[in-house]
């Protein structure tokens, strides 16, 4: 009975072995990929002749971790599991990507295009008083004292 027990946890861990090889393979394998991704970037940028310093010393340390963890970050909140860079570092590398490739376009085509903004822009409005959208004229629109309260608003307390 203890043979049959001990040769099912052996092959248990065999497999759990199995599964651990696995993952390494496929984040060593992702941090090879990214790294081949950052580097043809930073060549890319260093021919346009449009690095800055920041994104220089972004990429050499992005590439330095890779090549020393596997991976460039190290909190789990951060990035999924198993991934070599994190959510915001990612967003960083597209940046840098869409830069490069708006850079070819001009250079190509010798026209200057307008840079877009890196990050989108909010869906939320401002809050306004509805009495104020109602009003379309100035000389309509209410003083600000019609709108608020006199009184501040002063929470109850309740025993």
């Amino acid at each position: 009975m203890k043979d049959l027990q001990k040769q099912a946890w052996q092959a248990q861990q065999a497999d759990l072995d199995a599964q651990d090889k696995k993952l390494q393979r496929d984040k060593e394998r992702k941090a090879k990929a990214a790294l081949r991704k950052i580097n043809r970037l930073r060549k890319e940028l260093d021919l346009l002749g449009d690095t800055t310093d920041w994104e220089a010393e972004f990429t050499a340390s992005i590439s330095e971790r890779l090549d020393k963890y596997g991976g460039a970050f190290a909190d789990p909140s951060k990035g999924g599991y198993g991934e070599a860079l994190s959510y915001a570092q990612k967003t960083v590398i597209n940046n840098m990507r869409a830069k490069a490739k708006r850079l070819k376009r001009e250079k190509r085509d010798g026209v200057v295009t307008p840079k877009r903004q890196s990050f989108s822009y909010s869906s939320f409005k401002p809050k306004r008083p509805k009495s104020i959208k109602a009003h379309t004229d100035e000389t309509d629109a209410p003083s600000p004292d019609e709108l608020w309260p006199a009184e501040p608003f002063k929470p109850r307390v309740v025993k």
